[in-house]
């Protein structure tokens, strides 16, 4: 109904209630849509305890914003995304200029990108940057002292 004058319940309601009203129904939905618009599931790039969902007050104030449905509160816990099952919400994005649409979807990934639908707690950062730090530090490790083995094995071929 939003985008293009009618919606999937309305259209299966008149399948069985009223024949006369989907039988005026076109065959294909009409083109162009009335205005742009996506249904986005929200991404949490990692998980921890929430400290402040000043992100997503942000996304209510965007141009084409229609509705936000989360159940991310402060004190609560995510998890990083993995699938349709951990995302983080389902925001309703749409404006009859396709421009400011496109512009606020941009918006929504960047700030999942960096981080900035909802702060989490420090401990929930820092431990997930130290775990990052280590598997570095680990990696560096491992890499530098191939040569040294290689040469350590020469030598005691010799």
């Amino acid at each position: 109904a939003l985008t293009g004058g009618y919606s999937q319940v309305d259209v299966s309601a008149d399948a069985f209630l009223d024949e006369q009203a989907f039988e005026r129904l076109p065959n294909v939905p009409p083109s162009p849509f009335k205005v742009a618009g996506q249904e986005v599931c929200l991404v949490c790039m990692r998980g921890g305890t929430v400290a402040s969902i000043n992100g997503l007050d942000q996304l209510r104030k965007l141009p084409s914003f229609v509705s936000l449905d989360t159940d991310v509160k402060v004190g609560g816990e995510v998890s990083a995304s993995v699938d349709l099952f951990t995302c983080a919400g389902s925001l309703i994005l749409m404006h009859q200029d396709p421009a400011v649409f496109e512009e606020d979807l941009r918006t929504v990934r960047q700030m999942e990108t960096e981080c900035a639908l909802f702060d989490l707690q420090e401990e929930s950062c820092s431990s997930s940057e130290a775990n990052d730090s280590a598997a570095e530090a680990d990696a560096s490790a491992s890499t530098a002292s191939e040569p040294e083995v290689e040469a350590e094995e020469e030598r005691h071929e010799q």
